[in-house]
């Protein structure tokens, strides 16, 4: 058996995949996710706000926290 990926962005492509996978006599299961990667960079917004805190990092201007620090 193998297991097959789709990610769907819409409920009529997933209503539409699923009748096709009906259609092929093929189980199936729908999951839902939140990607936070995904919704962050779908933001023109916040990659431009990533991208400049990036660039102040490389420019020396950014604060190093060691990770012992932060659970405190």
């Amino acid at each position: 058996m193998n297991t097959l990926t789709v990610k769907i962005k819409d409920k009529k492509t997933e209503k539409e995949v699923k009748t096709f996978l009906d259609a092929l006599g093929l189980t199936y299961k729908v999951e839902s996710t939140n990607d936070d990667t995904e919704l962050i960079s779908s933001s023109k917004a916040m990659v431009k706000h990533l991208d400049a805190a990036k660039n102040e990092e490389r420019k020396g201007k950014g604060t190093k926290v060691r990770l012992d620090d932060i659970w405190k």
